[in-house]
């Protein structure tokens, strides 16, 4: 009867197409999204990723909602949202003004603010000391992955290899701050365009025309500009 129970909850697993990671389930989707005319493209698999930042935090006003996981957003448990890590990742963030740290699962999407690369819980911002601050500057290490999500044939690769990819480094409000900004990529040998819309001028590098070579890019780039980001 045992046997009979176990093979019955491991087929409904199989079949509901999802991952447990930390006593969460998440469903395993690497689909690009796309917010404020902005296309993002979360990762199938990570390991070894690190990222600075500033974080941020949300609360009240979220808790009992579902995040973009499916998961009900509980501001006392220990989460937090990404833009492209995958969920149920499990992160390490530390607090760079005092040197705390915590733990966090991604369960969410965002933050969608310039510079801003984690968006923690209430739980997890008390934990850092920055719950009053609202902001701080973090660095992010992913500190545990599942190598073998990346090679299933269902997640491994979402995306159009033939069409143009590009890497945003800034967005201004004012023309002539955009135009600098593309001067200065010139300069440092990336072409690059500006593109107009939501009301604010977007300096992106490329067009690359592999998704891995924008990732390339985009890692490069993050050492002057933290908040890059691959987009399409």
């Amino acid at each position: 009867m045992k046997n009979n129970i176990f093979c019955f909850l491991f087929m409904m697993a199989v079949l509901s197409g999802c991952m447990m990671n930390s006593g969460y389930q998440y469903t395993i989707t690497s689909k690009p999204y796309k917010v404020s005319g902005i296309t993002y493209y979360p990762m199938a698999s990570v390991c070894d990723f690190s990222e600075t930042g500033q974080a941020s935090w949300y609360g009240p006003g979220f808790h009992g909602n579902k995040t973009a996981s499916g998961q009900i957003y509980d501001e006392n448990a220990l989460t937090a949202a990404h833009k492209t890590l995958p969920f149920g990742t499990r992160v390490r963030v530390t607090n760079m003004a005092n040197g705390s740290s915590v733990v966090v699962v991604i369960n969410d999407r965002g933050p969608f603010k310039r510079g801003r690369v984690i968006d923690l819980s209430r739980a997890a911002a008390k934990k850092l000391g920055m719950h009053n601050a609202g902001v701080t500057n973090v660095r992010l290490d992913v500190i545990e992955c599942n190598p073998k999500m990346a090679k299933r044939k269902n997640i491994r690769k979402v995306y159009n290899m033939n069409e143009e990819y590009y890497v945003a480094t800034g967005s201004y409000i004012v023309q002539n701050n955009a135009n600098q900004a593309s001067m200065k990529l010139k300069d440092a040998g990336y072409n690059n365009v500006i593109r107009y819309q939501n009301g604010r001028f977007m300096v992106l590098t490329g067009p690359y025309y592999l998704y891995a070579g924008a990732k390339k890019h985009q890692n490069r780039l993050r050492y002057l500009y933290a908040g890059a980001f691959v987009t399409r």
